[in-house]
């Protein structure tokens, strides 16, 4: 649904507002215009938006709920970010309501969240910036609120105009004042329990305090440093059980040649006992600032050798007999002791590969949805983390193999290589390694290839229907991991099993709920585009031309979300071609369906200069342009021209493709004939 600002709506970061595909939360709205979408939360969905009166752009965040409990906890937030005065703390400017809805209107960030991959950062830049979130702490603690959802995700980065990086500390849904009572300890405990201190977990109803928050700078700094949770779990529960029971993997190990102090600062801050914690953030801050000056910290890790000294020396005689019984135990505990090792290091190898998986899917994620630009940079790092995955299966032997073919399989996947893919992705299932996401993923890749096959041969092609219903039970597995892309797996199940109608409603319904799932916005293109075949060889052309229009609704509004994304171009030229092909005597609007199939085949390139479809399919349009000019008297020199300098650009870059090599000859031979008669 797209949205037309009014002609005053200009926005100052950029000019006059564009047109943007998404649902307007409030239209018709006096007090702001909503530009776009920027995101969303576990409590509320935000968007850029203008302040009509003062001529800013804000930052609107519009509560899901309607439920009093969490309209109350909303206007909490409000409060307790709105009474805190500092740089690195973003500003409220105003909460109410408007069509039934809570609204928070917020400093508008140009930036990104520390979620985002941060391997461009030096560790120098990192630490800086948690230096920056820990005096922020610190003022909301001097003015009486605690946090309590500290993570890389509710901290912003934006780069100034001097370079300099700048971070602001957003998001206290789940704050409280520390002087009044804590309304949510007796309640399940809101927040990410990867970052969640252990008495926040296990809280029986008694009061928590800033030390809390603590623990979240400390858990923060690991996984900016480690670029990895402090803590793994399939399910939410399991996180939370290790979050009580088990120490994170150490930094070293995570990070070889990590700083000794370093790795000491993210353990104190992390004890789990809150008393051994720095008294305060300013403490943590301080110890940042002063190993960023070359500076001994100032904190001490109490290991294990002082807390046994210290027993030894006042516990004399019954450290005596401790011992005695401790050479019995030492021969049965090191066989335990060698399982337990193995496995901890395939929990720690588990954990690695399924941050490569994150990693991986954020990093092109973040490139197709960046304005347009050559991706190859993003590929090529894709490739080389699989290249390290691949390294470490000889390393490890059997001890992670499922987990690495998964990683591998993934990589594959969302570089849309779906042979390659299939084959690690089954290799994981053959592994043992049989987890919902797995299993849908192996679908995925099953499905994509099931339709490249029916683009080549029409949509008659018959598919073994037992191949057909292997990748529909694929995908149809679930689990927490896959709650996003239920709906996206769904309408794939139902494409590939020709189940058109149902398909297009459950692609639209995916999206509808997962905006910034672009996939299921393609999707939906690609399911029109195949009715509208249908519908033609049925000799329903007014309906398969609506379906051809419609699909192209589809794709512009994917592109709005994955600006860089070939493969979103590359099927908007396919379609444009189409709709040129269905009505190729109206001569009006051919003009502007030539430009803008050239326009996307260019686009398409420009994400993936070293594919060679593009470059096909620009050279497709040029030879029907060719045609047109031709047919109305004109010199058809030029374009037959520009379409062999685009065949043979694509042969270059895929040599042993056949389909190129014929469209090469063609086009050879229709500009020889082309000059000899106009030679004659």
């Amino acid at each position: 649904m797209a949205r037309h600002p009014q002609d005053d709506d200009t926005d100052p970061h950029g000019g006059p507002v564009d047109d943007v595909f998404f649902d307007d939360p409030a239209p018709g709205w006096d007090r702001y215009a909503v530009v776009d979408f920027v995101g969303e939360g576990g409590m509320g969905v935000v968007y850029r938006a203008i302040d009509r009166q003062l001529r800013r752009t804000v930052a609107i965040k519009f509560l899901r709920s309607r439920d009093p409990t969490e309209i109350a906890r909303f206007q909490r937030e409000a409060r307790a970010q709105a009474r805190i005065d500092h740089e690195h703390v973003c500003r409220v400017f105003e909460v109410g309501e408007v069509g039934g809805r809570g609204f928070l209107a917020m400093q508008f960030i140009d930036g990104e969240t520390l979620r985002s991959p941060v391997d461009e950062l030096d560790l120098e830049e990192k630490l800086e910036l948690m230096e920056q979130v820990a005096r922020a702490v610190q003022a909301a603690h001097t003015g009486g609120v605690v946090h309590r959802d500290l993570k890389p995700g509710n901290i912003m980065v934006e780069r100034r105009h001097d370079g300099r990086l700048h971070a602001y500390v957003l998001d206290f849904g789940i704050a409280r004042d520390s002087s009044g009572p804590d309304e949510d300890a007796a309640t399940v405990p809101t927040g990410t329990a990867a970052f969640m201190a252990p008495e926040r977990i296990s809280s029986d109803g008694r009061p928590l305090d800033h030390r809390v928050d603590v623990y979240g700078l400390g858990a923060t700094l690991y996984a900016l440093l480690a670029e990895q949770t402090p803590f793994y779990g399939a399910t939410r529960a399991e996180v939370r059980e290790k979050v009580l029971n088990e120490e994170p993997l150490r930094l070293g190990l995570v990070v070889p040649g990590m700083s000794e102090d370093l790795e000491t600062m993210v353990a104190v801050a992390m004890d789990k006992d809150p008393s051994r914690r720095y008294p305060s953030a300013r403490a943590f801050a301080d110890d940042l600032r002063r190993w960023l000056e070359g500076k001994p910290i100032r904190t001490r890790k109490a290991g294990p050798l002082y807390h046994l000294r210290t027993w030894v020396r006042t516990r004399r005689v019954a450290a005596a007999a401790l011992a005695l019984v401790l050479l019995v135990a030492v021969a049965a505990a090191a066989a335990a002791l060698r399982l337990r090792y193995r496995e901890n290091q395939r929990r720690a190898l588990i954990t690695w590969h399924q941050n490569e998986i994150e990693q991986i899917d954020s990093l092109l994620r973040r490139a197709r949805m960046m304005p347009l630009h050559d991706t190859t940079a993003a590929q090529v790092a894709v490739r080389q983390r699989l290249a390290e995955v691949e390294a470490s299966l000889l390393a490890t032997g059997p001890l992670a193999r499922g987990p690495a073919h998964y990683a591998l399989g993934f990589g594959h996947l969302v570089l849309r290589e779906f042979d390659q893919a299939e084959v690690w992705l089954q290799a994981a299932v053959d592994d043992g390694f049989d987890r919902p996401e797995v299993e849908s993923a192996l679908g995925v890749a099953q499905a994509m290839q099931i339709l490249a096959n029916r683009r080549l041969e029409g949509m008659a092609s018959q598919e073994s229907g037992s191949r057909v219903a292997e990748a529909v039970r694929h995908l149809n597995h679930r689990g927490p991991q896959t709650a996003d892309r239920d709906g996206f797996h769904d309408a794939l199940g139902f494409f590939i099993a020709g189940r058109l109608d149902e398909a297009l409603n459950r692609a639209r319904q995916a999206s509808a709920r997962v905006p910034w799932l672009y996939e299921a916005l393609q999707l939906e293109g690609d399911v029109l585009v195949a009715r509208s075949e249908v519908r033609a060889s049925g000799g329903d052309l007014d309906g398969a031309e609506t379906d051809l229009l419609s699909a192209g609704e589809a794709y512009a509004r994917a592109i709005t979300v994955a600006r860089s994304d070939a493969w979103l171009y590359e099927a908007e030229a396919a379609r444009l071609l189409r709709l040129i092909e269905f009505r190729p005597d109206e001569i009006d609007r051919l003009p502007e369906l030539f430009d803008r199939a050239i326009g996307a085949a260019q686009a398409a390139g420009t994400a993936l200069p070293q594919r060679a479809l593009p470059l096909v399919l620009a050279s497709r349009v040029y030879l029907l342009k060719a045609a047109n000019v031709e047919k109305h008297g004109g010199d058809p020199e030029f374009e037959l021209a520009e379409a062999l300098r685009l065949a043979r650009g694509a042969l270059e870059l895929d040599p042993e493709n056949d389909e190129q090599t014929d469209l090469r000859t063609r086009t050879e031979a229709l500009l020889s004939e082309s000059r000899g008669a106009g030679s004659g």
